[in-house]
């Protein structure tokens, strides 16, 4: 595939172990002046502060968060860091659910069309999430989730960095250069649990 510039733009990949497979969810950033490997490495610390104090508490502690990667979406051949400082287990006493099970939260923008909304599939939710109906997890669960996504923005604070939806399709074709949607609200439309395919293990 083509390379596709999304400018001033990083991706942070936040990567846990889960029943010996990685699994991983991505955070964009867009920078508010050009980026280097200084701000690169600035935003790696505060995902990965982020996600070891707001996210890793309300997660099985069989499931390891193992360390935050950054990369610039800006050019081919671009920056990268990582940090593992907030590195450790969940904080629920619990065996997780499957790897494939998560629970989704929804970045949007405000705006309207496919393009400016996504979603973040949280994997390593311990058992005891679960209501009475084990399809959904309890309201006290999302809630907690909802509340670190929430916190986000806060630890990009004085960065230089925003969180962003990165867009790289319209209307079914690829976009010259990929586009950003700042996120102004997290939200979660239902309990319902929610299946990502490609953390089944030897997919």
């Amino acid at each position: 595939m083509a390379f596709q510039s999304v400018p001033a733009t990083a991706e942070a990949v936040v990567q846990m172990l889960q029943n010996t497979v990685i699994v991983s969810f991505s955070m964009y950033a867009k920078q508010a002046v050009a980026y280097d490997s200084d701000l690169i490495q600035d935003l790696a610390d505060a995902v990965d502060s982020w996600m070891a104090t707001e996210l890793l508490p309300f997660l099985s502690n069989q499931v390891s968060y193992t360390m935050t990667n950054v990369r610039g979406l800006e050019s081919e051949n671009d920056v990268e860091r990582s940090q593992d400082a907030g590195a450790g287990i969940g904080g629920i006493a619990a065996v997780p659910l499957p790897n494939n099970i998560a629970f989704v939260v929804k970045r949007l923008s405000g705006l309207t069309g496919r393009s400016a909304r996504g979603r973040v599939y949280v994997p390593g939710i311990p058992v005891t999430a679960q209501s009475s109906n084990e399809n959904f997890v309890g309201q006290t669960f999302a809630d907690d989730i909802l509340g670190a996504f929430n916190d986000f923005a806060t630890y990009l604070s004085g960065t230089g960095w925003t969180p962003v939806i990165v867009s790289r399709y319209t209307a079914g074709a690829k976009r010259l250069t990929g586009v950003t949607f700042p996120v102004v609200n997290w939200e979660y439309t239902d309990f319902r649990l929610d299946s990502r395919r490609d953390r089944f293990p030897g997919v």
